[in-house]
């Protein structure tokens, strides 16, 4: 399906999707570990590189995905029925990952606006050491820090239980306030910061407990077009 280019990379000369042609692609091809092993059938993962030719409606609850015509989607108005609507601004990084910002908070610390990659493939929210730092959070124990339900390959190749500690987390970028309840979020000097740019620097990786949290968010749509993010919020019962 394309000519080789590199090691681990194919060139795909055209893609379409229900006839809409989509340019030049060079998916990777990786090995089977990076795959969900609880998922067999799954064969490959959707990245940014395709995702952004769209605008894309994330709908946790029903499990679906839908695409829609760059810079269209937004201008629809998604949102659920008697719920309501947080526009926050997007970006893609300097290493090609869709980020955002975030301050996070601790009872009445609260630490300064610091980079946030959304990460819809992961289940936890994770912030570094020196993010934690930011909140009154380090290895000692202050804060609240305790060992946690995550795990992390270790030095030596064996599993190694993360950190985690009380914290909530605000959208600063938020056309209206937006605020995340205060909950447990994990810690670690993970290489999935390393991937996304942020070894040295406090950030914090957004996943599903934040970004698909009903009832205040079950429903993202983000626009790379429009540089936005749309999270839905339910309507209460």
């Amino acid at each position: 399906i394309g000519n080789p280019t590199e090691d681990y990379r194919v060139k795909i000369d055209q893609v379409l999707l229900d006839g809409m042609p989509l340019g030049e692609f060079k998916p990777f091809v990786t090995a089977d570990r990076f795959l969900p092993l609880e998922m067999p059938e799954v064969m490959g993962i959707i990245g940014l590189d395709f995702l952004s030719n769209f605008d894309v409606d994330f709908n946790f609850k029903e499990g679906t995905m839908q695409l829609f015509r760059q810079g269209m989607l937004l201008r629809h108005n998604p949102s659920i029925p008697g719920g309501s609507q947080v526009d926050v601004g997007v970006r893609l990084n300097p290493r090609g990952a869709l980020e955002t910002e975030v301050q996070l908070f601790q009872d009445n610390k609260e630490g300064p606006i610091i980079p946030a990659v959304i990460d819809t493939g992961l289940s936890y929210t994770m912030l570094n050491w020196a993010a934690a730092n930011l909140i009154g959070a380090d290895k000692a124990g202050k804060g609240g820090v305790r060992l946690g339900h995550a795990f992390a390959a270790g030095s030596d190749g064996k599993p190694t239980p993360l950190a985690e500690v009380p914290a909530g987390v605000r959208f600063p970028s938020a056309i209206r306030p937006l605020q995340v309840s205060q909950r447990v979020l994990t810690i670690g000097d993970d290489e999935v910061f390393d991937n996304v740019g942020y070894t040295d620097q406090p950030a914090v990786v957004l996943g599903l407990d934040v970004l698909a949290d009903s009832p205040w968010a079950n429903r993202m749509v983000f626009s790379l077009a429009l540089e936005r993010m749309r999270l839905c919020t339910a309507g209460i019962t």
